[in-house]
């Protein structure tokens, strides 16, 4: 359903022409008489406001001149800008239903025909039943004409969500100090039992020395002893600097910060009813 509504805007001398399309509903969750309703309620509420609707027999003429088979093979911006300057207007309103799991959004974005960019932008949240749609709808229509008008909005909008990854404070690296301590000391016990182990060696290759056998036994009995102490130390002082370097780099999943900050610009917000001037 396109419609197109002149008005007389409060700060300009020449009169505001606004065509009005059909709301869209992407995902098909509304049945479409629920949105034909839904559009005429649109169209009530921007003639409540002051608008004056252009006949729609003069949108369906430009539709079959683009050859557009129905009112959805017009939803691409392109042809809606295109059908607006046909009418004459100055301003296009495109309004899209978007269902967002449990809730839906109506959003609705304004363009300036003249220079073919978004102007104003404003959404509502709610329910996705119609009488709750109706309700979003109307603080939609208002928000918006109040926008067109240079007035700020009646009604608060939603505020912009934004997830932020903070930086994890590792704190002070306990577990790779305790890693790096106990690698160091497995370390230095291992080099005291190869020491030991040389010791037995040099004394079983003493031609002067008692019990040549039992020396040997003991060095390669510190040898091993020796060796795996060393090559644990080092394993464990490894892991250490590893833990130290991960726990220093990544950030903390449970820092995630969510913040809500006011639509600073709301005209720059997400379009899902749109208003072409």
């Amino acid at each position: 359903m396109l419609v197109s509504v002149p008005a007389q805007a409060s700060n300009a001398s020449t009169q505001m022409v606004v065509a009005v399309f059909e709301i869209q509903n992407s995902d098909r969750s509304l049945p479409d008489s629920e949105r034909d309703k839904l559009t005429d309620y649109l169209i009530a509420k921007l003639v409540a406001a002051g608008l004056v609707i252009v006949p729609r027999t003069e949108i369906a003429d430009v539709l079959r001149e683009t050859k557009a088979k129905s009112y959805d093979d017009c939803y691409d911006e392109s042809c809606q800008i295109e059908v607006g300057k046909e009418v004459a207007a100055n301003k296009i309103i495109s309004t899209k239903v978007i269902n967002l799991g449990s809730k839906c959004s109506v959003a609705c974005t304004a363009f300036d025909l003249l220079t073919a960019t978004s102007e104003h932008a404003t959404n509502q949240e709610s329910d996705c039943d119609l009488d709750s749609l109706t309700r979003a709808l109307d603080r939609t229509a208002l928000n918006i004409v109040a926008k067109l008008r240079g007035e700020p909005p009646p009604f608060p909008e939603p505020p912009v969500a934004s997830v932020e990854t903070v930086r994890s404070d590792p704190g002070f690296p306990v577990t790779s100090l305790l890693l790096g301590l106990t690698g160091l000391a497995g370390g230095v016990v291992g080099s005291v039992f190869l020491a030991q182990a040389e010791s037995h060696a040099s004394n079983a290759n003493d031609p002067g020395f008692v019990g040549g056998q039992a020396e040997i036994d003991e060095a390669e009995r510190d040898r091993l002893i020796g060796w795996i102490g060393v090559g644990t130390g080092s394993a464990t002082l490894l892991a250490g600097v590893i833990v130290y370097l991960i726990q220093d780099s990544s950030p903390d999943p449970d820092r995630q910060r969510l913040s809500l900050m006011p639509s600073v610009a709301p005209d720059r917000a997400q379009v899902s009813m749109q208003v072409e001037f």
